[in-house]
């Protein structure tokens, strides 16, 4: 993933909060990057720098979706967590109508069908000027495996960073909203004065 130096803020005065939409994607691309460095990859060194020499873990459909769920139970807060442990939904960390799955390709089906199925936000991305696999994610948008797709481009005004500003937004102003209506729901209401 590039991102460019923008420094625009995705803010609005009705939800009383700022983001800055690259920063957050920035900040978790990097520290998936970091983590997965750091776990998965057997490193050598080449001339004094560390360089990785062998991939120690890869990535496919099933642990895609075990890695939502560890999201979801907030097992890289709380590493005593149990990815199988039943928890209920009300206390998990990041549910799944929260999360935005942003991806490429068939092997990522299932975790899209999982973040589909409780309402979270699915978003298949493609190569500039590859027509096959415009084509591809194309189908899985009108299979209903997707929500929306888009160029590989996170740039401002393209159509990848439009679409994930409104559903960041969306989903802020949906958690916003929940926990303003628990506060206001849960107060009593204010003695008066007897006259």
């Amino acid at each position: 993933m590039t991102f460019y130096e923008s420094q625009r803020w995705h803010s609005g005065e009705k939800r009383g909060f700022r983001l800055n939409v690259r920063h957050v994607a920035e900040a978790a691309a990097f520290a998936s990057a970091e983590r997965f460095q750091s776990e998965n990859a057997l490193e050598d060194e080449y001339n004094g720098e560390k360089i990785i020499s062998e991939i120690g873990y890869t990535i496919d459909n099933t642990t895609k979706t075990r890695a939502i769920f560890e999201i979801n139970k907030g097992i890289p807060q709380y590493p005593e967590i149990n990815v199988n442990v039943k928890m209920p939904e009300d206390i998990r960390r990041v549910h799944l109508n929260n999360m935005i799955y942003i991806a490429d390709g068939p092997s990522d089906i299932p975790a899209f069908s999982l973040i589909n199925k409780d309402k979270g936000s699915t978003f298949a991305i493609y190569p500039k000027g590859d027509q096959k696999a415009f084509e591809q994610v194309e189908k899985m948008r009108m299979d209903g495996r997707i929500n929306m797709y888009a160029e590989a481009d996170y740039r401002d005004n393209t159509t990848a960073y439009r679409w994930l500003c409104y559903k960041v937004t969306e989903i802020s102003d949906r958690i916003r909203n929940i926990e303003k209506s628990k506060i206001t729901s849960s107060i009593s209401s204010v003695p008066q004065h007897l006259v």
